[in-house]
């Protein structure tokens, strides 16, 4: 039985969960060019689009209750000092969101960490799949530079 669409009332920060699904991407002028699937609470929310050429992301929304729990999470965030800029809070939103996407990618076959020394969205990639071995060689070496060992965020996930 497919899952009922929540209403804007049924909004809590606590329990929004979006998520990137069916992500494509390919170069761009002055912005990343991409297109990717959002799903809101497990249902398909939006298709969003940026054609690479410097201009905000282009947003779908398959109904209007979908797009105001958008709104109201992005407004909730902003309310919290989420985001680095007062202007397209939703696309820097985005932004997080592809970034997570691909980390979990990543981490599927390769050991990810962040140090920090690292810049933000800067990741060391070794070519070994994370396991406890990897994590003691990784903890070693590194040190008081390891900031994260991103695969640790979706072992549960």
């Amino acid at each position: 039985m497919a899952k009922s669409i929540p209403n804007i009332e049924s909004y809590s920060p606590e329990t929004f969960k979006a998520e990137v699904k069916a992500y494509k991407s390919k170069g761009g002028e002055e912005t990343p060019c991409f297109e990717l699937k959002l799903y809101i609470n497990g249902h398909f929310a939006a298709t969003v689009k940026n054609h690479g050429t410097g201009g905000h992301n282009i947003y779908h929304w398959e109904n209007a209750t979908l797009k105001s729990i958008f709104d109201r999470h992005i407004q909730h965030l902003i309310s919290q000092g989420k985001f680095k800029f007062d202007f397209e809070q939703n696309d820097e939103y985005i932004e997080e969101l592809i970034e997570e996407f691909e980390l979990k990618k990543w981490c599927k076959k390769l050991t990810v960490i962040k140090l920090k020394s690292h810049k933000d969205g800067e990741y060391l990639q070794l070519g070994q799949t994370y396991s406890s071995s990897v994590k003691e060689y990784v903890i070693n070496k590194f040190g008081d530079d390891l900031a994260e060992i991103i695969n640790e965020r979706f072992i549960l996930a």
